[in-house]
């Protein structure tokens, strides 16, 4: 959003001041310059009044980032056992059944 708001606030000034040079008519249409600076500013301070709230939303994204941590290879656990295939469908199933919505 800041950077539509940048754009339209500078494509507004690059209206005015290029309509500006058109004697004739260049008051009337200096204001069609207007718009997209007001665009631009309205995009610029909606973007400024949403930064806080995105910004806690990434510091409490890095912070349970930040308690989870991934286990070390030292960690994992050695003894491995092999499932035959009926009880790999079997945990799944139980697995799919505890994970669906109550």
């Amino acid at each position: 959003m800041r950077i539509a708001g940048a754009a339209f606030l500078i494509l507004g000034l690059l209206f005015s001041f290029s309509i500006d040079d058109w004697e004739a008519v260049g008051h009337v249409l200096m204001l069609i310059g207007f718009i997209p600076m007001g665009i631009g500013i309205v995009l610029l301070v909606i973007a400024e009044n949403r930064a806080p709230a995105l910004t806690a939303e990434v510091v409490s994204f890095k912070r349970r980032m930040d308690k989870w941590t991934p286990l070390s290879p030292n960690q994992l656990p050695t003894d491995t056992k092999q499932l035959s295939s009926a009880e790999v469908l079997h945990l799944l199933e139980s697995l799919n059944r505890s994970s669906r919505p109550r």
